[in-house]
């Protein structure tokens, strides 16, 4: 996790949500940084979706790259991060709540939510 292709990926996830962002060696440090950005009190915030998932995507290209002779690229990585946002903003998967404070972001247009919508998967 901290390879040149996921330090561009978090850099470019760090840039959408203002998280501060430098490079860091421990993984520890980068996931107290979005946690620390956080809004209070929302432990469904949509930020902790796209933390999870550029963990998961970042581990996923490693393991293609590494055991399927794949590419790791910092790219196709935030492609599936995005990718993953669209069909759950689709599906009407995120509440507006969980999007508290990042209405601004670029990512806001992803999702589609209705003041009243109770319902997330998450």
């Amino acid at each position: 996790f901290d390879s040149n292709v996921a330090q561009e990926v978090w850099e470019y996830f760090n840039d959408i949500f203002g998280v501060p962002y430098r490079r860091h060696s421990c993984l520890s440090t980068v996931i107290m940084h979005w946690m620390l950005s956080l809004p209070k009190g929302h432990p469904r915030h949509v930020r902790n979706l796209v933390l999870l998932l550029v963990l998961w995507f970042i581990w996923h290209s490693r393991n293609a790259a590494r055991f399927e002779d794949g590419v790791m690229e910092p790219g196709d990585v935030v492609e599936e991060v995005m990718w993953s946002l669209k069909r759950m903003g689709s599906a009407n998967m995120i509440t507006r709540e969980q999007l508290k404070g990042d209405f601004d972001s670029i990512m806001a247009h992803f999702f589609k939510c209705h003041p009243n919508t109770k319902s997330t998967l998450w």
